[in-house]
């Protein structure tokens, strides 16, 4: 007996391949049918036709989660749950933005497209051609634009539980692979290429995990049982290393893996692809630098200046900076790291210089009088209580740069670093008030006024906040502090949202945008704010506004929060209530698409597939037409890339690098 799909011979009693998992029907058995929609059903919204055929370089993959440093979403799933996080190859993950959906007895009617819906930001039919695998009844089906016989059976997922990288486009988009022969005892799967026509060319490992990288000359890197990272290249299979922790690869053919954990710290490896089978030891006993704590690590630099960390044994850390090949040297000691900026690639940390100041003769010098209680006078003047001095750094592409050799104290928040220096630092109230050490140390804290210093980490200009600004700080119990270039924000416990510009190195005063709006993203010295949010049917409503250039912009009302994504075109789109999408124009023109929407994807500009009622449709701005009937998930070579969605996946992470991480500052 052989396989029907790629001829392989088949033991008796299989019921699928070993080599491509294509299910084997035994005789008398029904093979897969081509799935049409149902034949001469119309309707005055669509018209239903027989084109049912389906159909950046990853930096680092997770065993646990893959950490996506680059690139940005394309698709959205209400009610996606996996905490894998992947852009690898050209099919796109599910959306940072997932539905809230409310309660999910709600009556969902039958999809309907409005008459004033048509033409907004979808000018034409098709757009470029495009190929599409739906997942329906446990079967991979391949849909493509330039097939009117309707779709084509791939293989069977065999999967317990989808998930958005069952299914990968190649980066030229002439292969697809996918993953089937689930292992309910391992969690692992089978890995297998097609071509773009779904027709099967070749196994690439049957103990796989799901997430892997394809490389730009078609290798694949991928994890196999107990995190064994593996590459593959043109058929042949080389084992890198076991118990992988996260990988990351360059567009240069390039390898860096870890293995350890965020106790006891990593050893990182390099390793050259034309030569895969040998490692090279690039540090041990470490963490990487571009995190403050431990409890997270990634990688966020090019290979030639790896920053990480090392613990000494008088609980200090040492900073280093690596090589590709190896070469290793120290960058400062005694470091506390700070921020991070992704898109400029700038690590910012602290660093004891030495220095310090004894808190005698600081009270001295600002109060001008001199401390009669000599027990008091003399723990000030010890030695061992002397204040020290840091000196605030910035790493950036092999660079060291000073910012400041007098840092006191910092505090890091959204986009910027708060500290002060001891010229700055004034008195409070008279001498008497200082009646211990911790008195005077608490001089040296951050107070949020016009004696700190603000670092914009985007560029790493300084400027001080304005003594009018901190006098609107003092007045607010608690605030949250974010900076751009141009800007800072202040939003306050009251619910205020205020803005102020930054001026010749200066915070100016705030002022108020919105009584209760939220940050939710800033990019381009600008920000995404929520505000007039609402309850209703266990949804949470709010509108969508733009502050740019001095001017608010209203762009989306009453949709639902962490569901919407906004693309380079300015077209937005959202759920209005429980699963009904809508699409906006960049004039707040609200039109609503179809109910009953778990997924879609804007496979171009002019095109938006989603599926609706389980069933998959095409919508070209005028019509829309079904593809597949019953039909779980769908995955498109082509998509539209989203440029910011708002907050997180449900996974955890946003993988746009336009989002910032929201710490803030709160004064309690």
């Amino acid at each position: 007996m052989y396989c029907k799909k790629c001829g392989s011979e088949l033991p008796p009693g299989a019921d699928s391949c070993a080599k491509c998992g294509s299910r084997v029907e035994q005789p008398g058995g029904v093979q897969p049918e081509r799935s049409n929609p149902p034949g001469g059903k119309k309707d005055h919204n669509f018209s239903v036709f027989n084109t049912s055929k389906h159909s950046k370089q990853i930096i680092g993959i997770s065993a646990l989660a893959a950490v996506v440093l680059v690139g940005v979403l394309a698709a959205v799933v209400m009610g996606f749950s996996s905490s894998k996080d992947s852009d690898t190859l050209s099919s796109p993950p599910p959306s940072g933005q997932q539905g809230a959906a409310p309660s999910p007895s709600k009556d969902v009617a039958a999809p309907v497209v409005s008459d004033d819906a048509m033409g907004i930001g979808l000018p034409d039919l098709f757009g470029e051609k495009n190929t599409y695998v739906c997942l329906s009844n446990g079967k991979y089906m391949l849909i493509s634009d330039e097939n009117e016989d309707g779709s084509t059976y791939i293989a069977d997922s065999d999967d317990k539980g989808i998930t958005y990288n069952m299914v990968m486009f190649s980066k030229d988009k002439k292969y697809i692979y996918y993953y089937t022969n689930y292992d309910n005892n391992t969690g692992l799967y089978t890995l297998c290429r097609a071509d773009i026509n779904g027709n099967y060319i070749e196994t690439i490992a049957t103990n796989a995990l799901t997430d892997f990288s394809e490389l730009n000359d078609g290798s694949i890197l991928y994890l196999a049982n107990e995190n064994e990272l593996r590459y593959w290249k043109e058929g042949i299979t080389t084992q890198i290393s076991n118990h992988v922790d996260n990988y990351y690869i360059d567009d240069l053919g390039h390898l860096v893996y870890t293995i350890g954990n965020d106790t006891d710290g990593l050893s990182i490896y390099g390793v050259d692809l034309d030569n895969a089978a040998f490692s090279r030891e690039l540090a041990t006993n470490c963490f990487f630098a571009s995190q403050k704590s431990n409890d997270y690590h990634t990688l966020y630099a090019d290979f030639d200046h790896i920053l990480y960390r090392k613990n000494e044994d008088d609980n200090t850390q040492t900073l280093y900076v690596v090589d590709f090949n190896g070469a290793s040297k120290e960058i400062a000691e005694k470091i506390d790291m700070i921020a991070y900026d992704i898109d400029n690639n700038a690590s910012y940390f602290i660093a004891d210089n030495g220095r310090s100041i004894n808190l005698y003769n600081f009270v001295k010098e600002k109060y001008g009088q001199e401390i009669f209680d000599s027990k008091l006078r003399e723990e000030l003047q010890n030695t061992a209580n002397n204040y020290p001095l840091h000196t605030l750094y910035c790493y950036k592409n092999g660079t060291l740069t000073i910012i400041n050799e007098n840092v006191l104290s910092t505090e890091n928040c959204s986009g910027g670093i708060i500290f002060n220096t001891p010229d700055v630092i004034s008195k409070t109230g008279d001498i008497s008030s200082i009646t211990s050490v911790s008195d005077v140390v608490a001089l040296f804290e951050i107070n949020y006024t016009d004696e700190n210093y603000v670092v914009i980490v985007s560029g790493g200009t300084c400027c001080q906040i304005s003594a009018s600004a901190a006098k609107t700080i003092s007045e607010k119990k608690k605030v949250i502090f974010y900076f751009d270039s141009q800007n800072a924000y202040l939003k306050d416990s009251s619910g205020f949202l205020s803005v102020a510009e930054i001026d010749q190195g200066t915070v100016s005063d705030f002022s108020i945008i919105s009584d209760k709006g939220s940050i939710q993203s800033m990019r381009n010295n600008s920000i995404y704010y929520i505000d007039d949010i609402y309850e209703d049917n266990e949804n949470t409503y709010c509108s969508l506004y733009l502050y740019q250039n001095r001017n608010n912009t209203l762009l989306a009302e009453d949709v639902i929060w962490r569901d919407i994504n906004i693309y380079n075109d300015d077209i937005i789109m959202a759920y209005t209530d429980y699963q009904e999408l809508a699409i906006i124009d960049g004039k707040g023109k609200k039109n609503i698409i179809a109910e009953g929407v778990t997924q879609y994807i804007r496979s171009d500009k002019s095109a938006l597939v989603y599926i609706s009622n389980g069933d998959l449709y095409l919508y070209n701005g005028k019509e829309k037409k079904l593809l597949q009937s019953d039909v779980d998930w769908i995955w498109s070579a082509n998509y539209v890339p989203i440029s910011y969605t708002l907050l997180w996946t449900r996974s955890g992470y946003d993988q746009s690098r336009l989002y910032k991480e929201f710490h803030g500052i709160e004064l309690n």
